[in-house]
């Protein structure tokens, strides 16, 4: 009788180790396969990724590709700043633009643009005309790509006072000009090259002139 149950002992014991092999093995071929499933799913998602990458960094470079500069017209006739990153005005003369309802350089120089419009922003900021005059200079050349707040202050204390003057310029000439003058004021870390500047000169003599002398 002994035997028997010690026979019997014996069978479920292999019989518990045989179906622990057997749930091992199932649960190493289940996470094999949750494994190989998640791993093909990544390759997807870094496959879809770098589809969409290329196809981004193909449609940023057509511009770079063309180089034409009506390309570069178009993209500096809409550009457009808080009025805020104009040097000279903070958040005190900020407030009091946007009061105004003038809360971008786009419509800080469509405002000053002209003398009474230049008069008015004067009187209700509370600051002197010229450095009204400074600021529609500065908005007017930042239009233009690659021009924004220090490097327009730059240019203005330059002795460029808008978009129309810019169009005027030799390349290699103002290139001297700007470098002279952040020498004395140290206005910007770097001056455009020539190459840039004449770009940017391009640029100028196709934009629409808005600032008027009355």
């Amino acid at each position: 009788m002994s035997y028997l149950i010690q026979q019997m002992w014996l069978c479920l014991l292999l019989a518990a180790l045989l179906g622990a092999l057997i749930g091992w093995w199932l649960a190493k071929s289940s996470c094999r396969n949750q494994l190989d499933d998640l791993d093909k799913s990544w390759r997807r998602k870094l496959e879809d990724k770098e589809s969409n990458y290329t196809k981004r960094l193909t449609e940023v470079s057509k511009p770079a590709a063309t180089g034409t500069v009506d390309s570069m017209i178009s993209m500096a006739e809409q550009t457009s700043y808080e009025v805020e990153e104009i040097e000279g005005i903070g958040k005190s003369y900020g407030k009091k633009l946007r009061d105004m309802g003038i809360s971008t350089t786009e419509q800080l120089l469509n405002q000053c643009c002209i003398m009474n419009g230049r008069v008015t922003v004067s009187e209700h900021v509370g600051i002197e005309d010229f450095v009204v005059q400074k600021w529609a200079s500065m908005s007017d050349l930042m239009r233009i790509s690659g021009i924004e707040g220090q490097f327009s202050e730059l240019i203005v204390y330059s002795g460029i006072d808008s978009v129309q003057d810019l169009g005027q310029q030799n390349a290699g000439a103002l290139h001297s000009k700007l470098f002279t003058t952040n020498q004395q004021q140290n206005r910007v870390k770097t001056i455009p090259d020539e190459s840039s500047l004449d770009l940017m000169i391009n640029q100028a003599k196709s934009l629409k002139v808005i600032m008027q002398d009355n």
